[in-house]
C-alpha cells in the first residue's frame, strides 16, 4: 500500500548511533562539556532508575545543566559529519522511494531538537519534532520544554500529523527500532520494525509488521 506520510524514528532507526551520546562525546573531546555536567549526568541515572525503567534513557539532560545555546548548537553542526555516516542505508532507501511516490516525510525523535533539525535538513524530511531544551537567563536548564516525544506522547504526535496532512491511518508508515516506537506504529497502518530487539520482533510478528533486519 502507498503511503501519504511517513513518520520516521532517528537513533537506532534512521541512525545507526545514540545522537546524544555522540553528541556528549564530542563536547567532552571539545572541552565544551564540563566535568561536573557529566558526573551530574551519571548521578541522575543512579538515583533515578526506575524513572529511566519508565521513561527510556533519555530523560536525563542534566548535562545541558549552565550551557550556552551556541555551544550546543554549534557542537551538533560539528558533530553532522558522524551523524551522517550513521545513516542507515537501507532506511534511507526507504524514506527516498517514499518521497518519489509523493509521501511527505516528518522525523520524530525524543532526542534534543538542535540534533533532530540538522538531520531533517541533511535528508530532506518536510518536518520534524524533537525535544526542546529548556532556557532561562540565555542558559539551558538541564530540562525539556513542552512535551518529549517519546513512548505514548510520539503516538499523540502522530495522529497531529496525520491530520494536519490530512492523510489517514491506513496510508501513514511509521518506521521505529524500539518498543517505545511501538505506541506510534500500532496507530499507522502500516509499519517497519528496524532491527528489532526480541520483545519488538514479537510485537512485529504479531502485528503483521516489516521487519528490517
Amino acid at each position: 500500500m502507498k503511503a501519504g506520510l511517513v513518520i520516521c524514528d532517528l537513533d537506532g532507526t534512521l541512525l545507526s548511533c545514540s545522537t546524544e551520546k555522540e553528541l556528549v562525546r564530542l563536547m567532552l573531546r571539545k572541552r565544551t562539556l564540563p566535568a561536573g555536567n557529566a558526573l551530574r549526568f551519571i548521578i541522575a541515572y543512579l538515583l533515578h532508575p526506575a524513572k529511566t525503567v519508565r521513561e527510556g534513557k533519555g530523560w536525563n539532560r542534566e548535562y545541558l545543566r549552565g550551557l550556552s545555546p551556541k555551544v550546543v548548537h554549534e557542537s551538533a553542526e560539528l558533530l553532522l559529519p558522524v551523524l551522517k555516516a550513521a545513516i542507515v542505508p537501507e532506511v534511507a532507501a526507504i524514506l527516498g522511494e517514499a518521497v518519489s511516490g509523493g509521501a511527505r516525510l516528518y522525523l520524530v525523535s525524543a532526542s534534543l531538537e538542535p540534533l533532530v533539525s540538522r538531520i531533517a535538513s541533511l535528508i530532506g524530511f518536510h518536518g520534524f519534532v524533537g525535544s526542546v531544551p529548556e532556557e532561562r537567563g540565555g542558559r539551558f536548564t538541564g530540562g525539556i520544554r513542552g512535551p518529549r516525544p517519546w513512548g505514548k506522547a510520539k503516538a499523540d504526535i502522530g495522529r497531529s500529523l496525520m491530520a494536519d496532512e490530512g492523510v489517514h491511518p491506513e496510508n501513514t508508515l511509521a518506521l521505529g527500532d524500539s518498543v517505545s516506537d511501538t505506541h506510534l506504529m500500532s496507530e499507522c497502518g502500516q509499519a517497519i520494525a528496524v532491527r528489532p530487539g526480541r520483545r519488538m520482533m514479537r510485537m512485529a510478528e504479531r502485528n503483521g509488521w516489516r521487519v528490517l533486519k
